[in-house]
């Protein structure tokens, strides 16, 4: 009642912005179900941006951005699930408000702009896989059928000898796409070149920490999807009779009776397979079967 009553109204002067707490922070840092608007109307505030896109879905923050109380003509809109996001974007984006016509697209962090624009018009390229024998002069001819070139560099080690990497930086950002499509993969020498866009040191964590969150996402996801909870256990059942029980529908991983100080059974357990799709078969093969004089009630686990 609050949050429908109070958001966005004025408090001192100042647009109130209520919102669900949010405990986990990677909703947020990753821009998930994340929008940016722009071309907005002045007409347009946070208020009137909010009831624009409610009908898609559970908005968990929404602003537009001003200065001296005045709209600057953009916005953000997070929504609580990715569908509902996509949804707004694909039907909100290119609709006319007061004779404008709105921009919609998913948010992206500034490093994540920046990257995108440096893609688009880079000249640097980064160069590796040289057989020690290839110079910076054989380096420089090789790239200079594709426009002219400002610098060649390989790095050497504290002997001087190649260390298998270096840069070729061109004039033209069309001329280095150019080369890159001729060149990546070329036999050089006596090796397969790589080349590619050069990336600052940043842009390479970036990167390297993106992929690794959504590694982590996966198999924390496969690992949820793998794990039963089982209850309704006879006070008989151990973890041998649990185990017996539920290997008929797949290879497990971890079987664990819960049990009080006193060696009792509580009642309940988890089952843990080694893939997602034996879970499942086990949930729908096994929930509501008898064993051992009760009836079992696997669950998905957390």
């Amino acid at each position: 009642m609050a949050l429908a009553r109070l958001n966005h109204t004025y408090l001192k002067g100042f647009p109130m912005r209520i919102m669900w707490c949010q405990r986990d922070p990677l909703s947020r840092k990753t821009g998930y179900g994340n929008l940016f608007v722009k071309n907005l109307p002045p007409s347009i505030n946070s208020l009137q941006l909010h009831s624009l896109f409610s009908r898609f879905g559970t908005i968990l923050s929404c602003k537009v951005a001003e200065e001296n109380g005045k709209s600057k003509g953009f916005g953000f809109v997070q929504f609580d699930t990715e569908e509902s996001a996509m949804s707004a974007l694909y039907a909100l984006h290119d609709t006319v408000i007061d004779d404008k016509k709105l921009y919609v697209s998913k948010f992206r962090k500034k490093s994540e702009r920046m990257a995108a624009q440096e893609e688009l018009n880079f000249t640097n390229l980064y160069v590796k896989n040289l057989s020690e024998d290839t110079t910076e002069e054989l380096l420089r001819d090789q790239f200079s059928k594709f426009g002219r070139v400002s610098s060649v560099a390989i790095m050497k080690d504290n002997q001087g000898k190649s260390r298998g990497f270096g840069f070729v930086n061109f004039e033209s950002s069309e001329d280095a796409k150019n080369a890159v499509g001729a060149l990546n993969g070329a036999f050089i020498g006596s090796k397969y070149l790589f080349v590619g866009r050069a990336q600052r040191k940043t842009e390479r964590e970036e990167l390297l920490k993106r992929e690794y969150m959504e590694r982590c996402n996966y198999t924390n996801e496969q690992l949820k999807a793998s794990n039963l909870f089982v209850n309704n256990l006879s006070t008989s059942v151990d973890d041998n009779k649990l185990k017996e029980h539920f290997s008929t529908c797949g290879q497990l991983t971890s079987v664990k009776v819960m049990r009080l100080d006193n060696g009792i059974s509580k009642g309940f357990g988890f089952v843990r397979f080694s893939n997602p799709e034996d879970a499942m078969k086990a949930l729908h093969t096994l929930n509501g079967k008898v064993c051992l004089m009760k009836a079992l009630l696997p669950l998905r686990g957390n």
